[in-house]
C-alpha cells in the first residue's frame, strides 16, 4: 500500500486551486476565522457562508433572503466592521445562532476557504477540533493526499496557523500506518511540540490582537476540546 501523503501550504496565496482535484483540504485560520466557524456551528448555526470581503457578504445576505434568520459577521484587517457582528468565536456565538445562517467575511480565512473549493473534500480546521477533523477526513476519504492550507495574513506567514497544521500532522501520523510527510509537514510537526497558548499570544497577530481579544486567543489555543466537524459543501460550511 502506498504511503498516505500530507503537505502544508504556508499561505493561501501559495495554493494552486487547479491542483486540488482529488485532494482533501483542511483550511486553517486559527485567529480567528476557522475557530469562529467551528464555534458557530457548535452553537447551533445551520451554516456559515464564507465571503471574499464585506461587500460580497452584504450581497450574499441580501440574496439569501434569510432576513432575521441570518447573521452578518466579519472583520477587515482585524478591525470590526460597522453593521457586522463581532468576528471572534465567543462573541459571535453569544449573539444567538440557533438555526441561523451566518454570512462571514474575514481578511484571510474565508478567502482561503473559497480558494480551496476545488478540493475533493474541504474542512475548516482549528486547534479546538483538530483531532475530530482528522478522524472524519480519514474515515470519509480512505485515500488521497491531504493539503493543510494555512491562511496566513495578507500574504504573510503566520506561526499560529503553522502550529495548528503541526497538530493536525501529529494526529495524521498517529492515525495512518503508512504516512509520508512533506518537508513543510515535518517542520510543522516540530513546531507543534511547543505550548499552544504561548505560541498564539506571542505570534505577530496574537500580540496585535491581545489588547482587546486576549480571551479569544486563549479560547482558540485549546486543543481537541471540540468534536464539531466543519465541512464546506457547495458554498456553505456545515456540521460534518
Amino acid at each position: 500500500m502506498p504511503d498516505r501523503k500530507v503537505h502544508v501550504v504556508l499561505r493561501k496565496e501559495d495554493l494552486d486551486p487547479e491542483r486540488l482535484a482529488g485532494k482533501i483540504v483542511m483550511v486553517i485560520d486559527t485567529l480567528f476565522a476557522t475557530t469562529t466557524i467551528v464555534t458557530a456551528l457548535a452553537h447551533g448555526a445551520a451554516e456559515v457562508l464564507p465571503a471574499l470581503n464585506h461587500n460580497e457578504a452584504r450581497d450574499i445576505a441580501r440574496a439569501s433572503g434569510a432576513g432575521a434568520r441570518s447573521v452578518l459577521a466579519g472583520e477587515l484587517h482585524g478591525e470590526e466592521l460597522p453593521g457586522f457582528a463581532q468576528p471572534t468565536p465567543q462573541a459571535l456565538s453569544a449573539s444567538g445562532l440557533q438555526g441561523k445562517t451566518v454570512v462571514y467575511a474575514t481578511t484571510n480565512g474565508t478567502v482561503a476557504l473559497r480558494r480551496a473549493q476545488a478540493g475533493r473534500a474541504v474542512y475548516a480546521a482549528c486547534l479546538r477540533n483538530a483531532r475530530a477533523t482528522m478522524v472524519d477526513a480519514l474515515t470519509r476519504q480512505p485515500d488521497g493526499t491531504l493539503i493543510l492550507l494555512c491562511a496566513g495574513s495578507a500574504g504573510a506567514f503566520n506561526i499560529e496557523d503553522f502550529y495548528t497544521a503541526g497538530v493536525l500532522v501529529r494526529h495524521f501520523v498517529s492515525l495512518v500506518k503508512a504516512a509520508f510527510l512533506s518537508d513543510s509537514a515535518q517542520a510543522a510537526l516540530s513546531c507543534s511540540r511547543a505550548e499552544a497558548i504561548p505560541t498564539l499570544t506571542q505570534s505577530r497577530i496574537g500580540r496585535r490582537l491581545a489588547g482587546k481579544w486576549r480571551h479569544a486567543i486563549e479560547y482558540a489555543g485549546q486543543i481537541d476540546c471540540e468534536t464539531t466537524v466543519a465541512r464546506l459543501i457547495g458554498q456553505a460550511v456545515v456540521r460534518g
